[in-house]
C-alpha cells in the first residue's frame, strides 16, 4: 500500500497483463507524483491494461490527470473508474483530450 499525503494507492491485481490500482483520498498535485513514482516500481515495463479505481477518491485536480497521462504515455491502456460526480466530471475532460 502506498500512502503519500492524504492519498492511498494499492495495486490489487497484476495478472495477464492487467493491473488494478485502487486510489483513495485526495489525488492532487502533491500526491500524484509520489504515487506515480511508486507505481513505476511495481507496474510491468511492458504496456498493459491499467484499471484505475477512483471510486473512493474524495478530491482530484490536474495532478490526477497528470498521473493518468503519465500512465498513458508509458503505453499502458488506462481505464479510469470514477465514483463521485466531481471525479466523473474531471475524467470527462481528460477523455475529451485523448486523440481517437
Amino acid at each position: 500500500m502506498l500512502n503519500p499525503t492524504n492519498c492511498e494507492a494499492r495495486v490489487t491485481v497484476i495478472c495477464h497483463r492487467t493491473a488494478t490500482i485502487t486510489i483513495t483520498g485526495e489525488l492532487d498535485k502533491a500526491s500524484a507524483p509520489l504515487i506515480l513514482g511508486q507505481l513505476d516500481e511495481v507496474l510491468p515495463v511492458e504496456p498493459c491494461e491499467v484499471i484505475v479505481d477512483l471510486t473512493d477518491v474524495t478530491f482530484m485536480d490536474t495532478g490526477g490527470l497528470d498521473l493518468l497521462d503519465a500512465l498513458d504515455g508509458r503505453g499502458h491502456v488506462v481505464e479510469p473508474v470514477a465514483g463521485s460526480a466531481m471525479v466523473s466530471l474531471v475524467l470527462g475532460y481528460w477523455r475529451s483530450t485523448i486523440p481517437a
